[in-house]
């Protein structure tokens, strides 16, 4: 089994997502971990899309 895992993405800051949104994560593994600060938990409901 392959991990790929993404650590402190901060989806929070505008240019983090927009640098996400057009650079979207490829699947390299067969497994991915989002580790670390990806969003708080209380803004998850506005990320949906990502997740």
């Amino acid at each position: 089994m392959r991990l790929q895992y993404f650590s402190d993405l901060q989806l929070k800051f505008t240019e983090n997502k927009k640098f996400i949104e057009n650079n979207p994560l490829e699947p390299k593994g067969d497994v991915l971990v989002l580790a670390g600060d990806v969003i708080p938990v209380t803004l998850i409901d506005q990320y949906m899309d990502f997740f």
